[in-house]
């Protein structure tokens, strides 16, 4: 791996420490900026989710304790190849990794720019040095921070360098997830092997397709192992999925991790809501065919739906 690969994935670790170590200093609300000091004197890198766009066309924030944080434009447009004025509302909420460079106390206010000076040659040597270690069919795995999720694919921002991978449904893990959006969050930090580029489009930085597969237990293999579920247990589960015209729908429990299990109709249940949490008994488990079904007898947790269903149906009534 090169020496700059090395480098980031080195820095990387230190600045997800930095943002735990920010967390538990902005409880200090005597002191609100003693978090920025520190992180101003040791020169580390903290993360920042901007909210705000101001009139001079800067994003900014403001943390719990009332702490400005100020971004200047034109650092951003050099930081992300990406950015636009046209197209600013697109980033806010977005995370950020940021470095200190000013405090003005009497204001209660931190001026920061972006933690990579000089981010576009920056991450073209990464690329450079990703490419040149598959091109030797060298394995490399990188940690990345999920920026987007859908059920069929996530978006990863590789070492924080706006390197953008791409995982497919299929490759999330051993074992089979349908529905991605139901393990994974945004902001969630995972490591990757990187599989191939993709093809590359004009005017777009390279992208790379991903897999976590290598990296992950098989779920099925460790549900037999570590729990004593079996057909006729009893288990929570958080319906989904609920295809159309179809007499099953999908769910996913808390007391089985990174499985999704199928659910038949019940008549004393009916139709299963999305959202809404039934418990269910296992009617079918065949860990080696990768089936786990059940079906509902009882709600858990109807989310709010079961109380405005019966709104609606009293008003119904009330006409």
């Amino acid at each position: 791996m090169g020496k700059l690969l090395e480098q980031f994935k080195k820095e990387f670790v230190t600045k997800r420490s930095s943002k735990e170590e920010l967390a538990a200093l902005e409880g200090n609300k005597q002191d609100p900026l003693a978090p920025y000091r520190n992180a101003l004197e040791k020169k580390q890198s903290f993360e920042v989710s901007f909210a705000l766009s101001t009139s001079e066309g800067t994003l900014s924030a403001v943390d719990k304790n009332g702490v400005k944080i100020i971004l200047e434009s034109d650092v951003l447009a050099k930081s992300l190849p990406y950015y636009k004025d046209s197209n600013k509302a697109k980033f806010i909420g977005g995370a950020f990794i940021v470095k200190a460079t000013e405090i003005d106390e009497e204001n209660c206010t931190v001026y920061v720019r972006s933690a990579w000076n000089s981010s576009h040659s920056t991450r073209n040597q990464l690329i450079g040095e990703i490419m040149a270690d598959l091109d030797k069919g060298k394995e490399v795995v990188l940690p990345g921070v999920i920026i987007d999720v859908s059920d069929k694919k996530c978006m990863v921002d590789l070492l924080g360098a706006e390197i953008l991978g791409i995982v497919n449904v299929k490759d999330w893990q051993k074992g089979y997830t349908r529905h991605l959006s139901a393990v994974v969050k945004k902001n969630e930090v995972y490591d990757f092997v990187v599989m191939r580029p993709l093809k590359e489009r004009k005017g777009k930085t390279q992208a790379f397709k991903l897999t976590r597969e290598p990296l992950t237990e098989d779920p099925w293999e460790e549900l037999v192992k570590n729990t004593d579920i079996g057909k006729d247990s009893v288990v929570i589960v958080k319906c989904i999925d609920k295809p159309i015209n179809k007499r099953f729908w999908w769910g996913v429990s808390p007391m089985i991790e990174g499985i999704e299990l199928m659910g038949e109709f019940s008549t004393s249940i009916g139709r299963p809501m999305n959202g809404v949490t039934y418990r269910c008994k296992v009617t079918r488990f065949e860990p080696e065919k990768h089936v786990l079904q059940v079906v509902p007898f009882d709600i858990v947790d109807s989310g709010g739906i079961k109380d405005a269903v019966n709104f609606i149906l009293d008003k119904k009534v009330f006409k």
